[in-house]
């Protein structure tokens, strides 16, 4: 602050507009990072609690679901600090949410496809019960 206020008044104002603008960045910056400290903090405590509980449920992939979680909380803290660094936020919200599209999209189809004789089954049950009737 000192600083901006001696080269304001030498009368650089160009150079004082852009010390204000980069004092002004700061609180951005602070947040940034708390954001993401917190969100590490969230996403190691999450997994560990996903990882206890998928245990104790008996699944065997308690590890994967744990780490799935942790990702996922870290990808949307990271987002979220961009978004406060004001750093392309559209375009980085536009490519995770394409990202997770995807992804979902990918087990849909790998769901569907896996359980397509099963699905057929049941429709088929359901549809000799009302034969009958």
């Amino acid at each position: 602050m000192a600083i901006a206020t001696a080269i304001n008044a030498l009368g650089l104002t160009s150079v004082s507009a852009i010390m204000d603008r980069m004092i002004l960045y700061v609180p951005n910056i602070i947040i940034a990072i708390f954001i993401l400290i917190l969100g590490l903090f969230l996403s190691s405590f999450l997994s560990s609690v996903i990882v206890a509980m998928s245990v104790n449920a008996g699944i065997s992939q308690a590890n994967i679901l744990g780490k799935i979680v942790s990702v996922v909380i870290i990808v949307f803290s990271a987002m979220i600090a961009l978004e406060q660094l004001n750093i392309a936020a559209a375009i980085i919200n536009a490519v995770i949410t394409i990202i997770f599209a995807s992804i979902g999209l990918a087990f849909a189809l790998a769901f569907g496809l896996g359980s397509k004789d099963i699905a057929a089954k049941i429709i088929s049950d359901i549809v000799d019960a009302f034969k009958k009737k």
